[in-house]
């Protein structure tokens, strides 16, 4: 979950699928803003540990990640992973943050949520427990 504002959540979703219907716009962002957040609060009321992982991207979201960190610790998650955008598709165009960023988004998100800090970029082939890679 990379934002809990509906507007920006249809800048950084092109469409969903809802059901039988295709939606944009911001009354699509408002239906996955939702969505996300009742699961988060359903899994944890499971008694399921959450972790939830933000993508910071600096042009759409930077301001909103550290609320986003308070609104899901108060939805029940107890880890927040926020990782750099990696350009790609409709969002090619877009810089990712610095590490400098980073880690001062994380920072100010741990206030309200533990920080996920060991995450590389996702590989197929990492075997071993986080900050804890073994090479085969």
């Amino acid at each position: 979950m990379s934002t809990a504002n509906p507007l920006t959540a249809s800048r950084i979703y092109e469409w969903a699928r809802i059901g039988e219907k295709i939606l944009t716009g911001e009354k699509m962002g408002s239906m996955i803003v939702d969505a996300q957040l009742r699961g988060i609060s359903g899994a944890a009321d499971a008694g399921i540990a959450i972790k939830v992982n933000s993508i910071l991207i600096p042009s759409i979201n930077q301001g909103e990640i550290v609320a986003l960190a308070e609104i899901v610790a108060d939805a029940g998650a107890s880890l927040q992973n926020i990782v750099p955008l990696v350009p790609n598709d409709r969002l090619h165009k877009l810089k990712p943050p610095g590490n400098d960023l980073l880690e001062i988004k994380r920072n100010q998100a741990s206030r309200f949520i533990n920080q996920f800090r060991y995450c590389k970029q996702c590989r197929s082939d990492v075997v071993g427990l986080p900050g804890c890679d073994v090479v085969l």
